[in-house]
């Protein structure tokens, strides 16, 4: 009977220790090249509530392909409980970017750092984050993997309660593979200017245009919109008279995207339309007879 009663003891106080099981992280690709990062507590306890994130996310080739080069201009927000960004975007691979966050051409990865400011006397940030939510979304240019890995130095994942340590392992973050639908244009690719033009950012009329003229390659080419749109002889690396003459031709000036003489190519600044802005860019000092690669599949 003794016995008996020292098991009954033992399993109420088993069931008297909440369960700290943790965190989970997720990566994931709902398509288009579109990667939403969502957490979840997987745990019961009131301690169980994040605070804060700190994640360092990395492009990697995936099942052979090609590593990826290119990010969306700055990944978005998408669970308002964490509205605080004390560092911004920390773009690696050869661009680091605090407080403006665009992605460069040649770009594998970034750091996101994110936390919520509550407070029950606060009006518009009263209550605490929930035990699940989706964290932010960004958009990747082509196949790879996306791995996720705690930034220990802007604190890793952060839990409301900082008086309890948390055991080895409490934090789990899940990878994921974009595969097979990865266009290499999409709404909000950027292009990186170079000194004395502007940035071209794609929105959904040039998507659409790209549609229309059954996606040609060159659109997706930094070395296009840098003015370099004829890919033969000595024009194949650099914008020279080949680049103006293909715009200025008279069967091809002024031509819309849907009649007959317009050059996709040349159409440097995507506008669906071969003008003045097109020979602009060609003819800019600071890509002139300059190499700038081409080809249909540069970037």
């Amino acid at each position: 009977m003794i016995m008996k009663k020292t098991f009954l003891v033992l399993a109420v106080l088993m069931l008297a220790v909440p369960v700290m099981a943790g965190i989970t992280v997720t990566a994931k690709h709902v398509g288009s090249g579109v990667v939403e990062v969502n957490y979840v507590m997987t745990g019961s306890d009131d301690v169980n509530i994040p605070r804060a994130f700190a994640l360092d996310v990395n492009l990697s080739a995936a099942n052979g392909t090609a590593a990826p080069k290119d990010i969306a201009v700055v990944p978005t927000i998408l669970d308002p409980n964490f509205y605080v960004s004390p560092g911004t975007f920390s773009y690696v691979g050869g661009v680091t970017n605090w407080g403006t966050g665009y992605a460069g051409s040649d770009v594998n990865g970034f750091t996101i750092e994110i936390g919520s400011l509550w407070a029950t006397n606060d009006t518009n940030h009263p209550k605490q984050p929930t035990s699940f939510g989706k964290l932010f979304s960004f958009t990747v240019d082509k196949t790879c993997r996306i791995t996720l890995k705690e930034n220990a130095q802007r604190g890793g994942v952060v839990m409301e309660s900082t008086a309890v340590t948390f055991p080895p392992g409490y934090v789990k973050l899940v990878d994921a593979n974009v595969t097979s639908d990865v266009n290499c244009l999409y709404v909000g690719k950027v292009f990186l200017a170079t000194v004395g033009s502007p940035l071209l950012v794609v929105n959904s009329t040039m998507m659409g245009k790209w549609n229309y003229l059954g996606r040609p390659n060159c659109w997706c080419c930094l070395s296009q919109k840098r003015g370099n749109g004829v890919y033969a002889g000595g024009s194949a690396l650099r914008p020279d008279n080949s680049d103006l003459n293909a715009i200025r031709v008279a069967t091809a000036w002024m031509k819309q995207y849907n009649q007959a003489g317009y050059v996709a190519c040349s159409d440097v600044d995507l506008s669906g339309r071969l003008d003045n802005t097109d020979l602009n860019r060609v003819r800019q000092a600071t890509n002139w007879m300059v190499s700038v690669g081409a080809g249909s599949g540069c970037w």
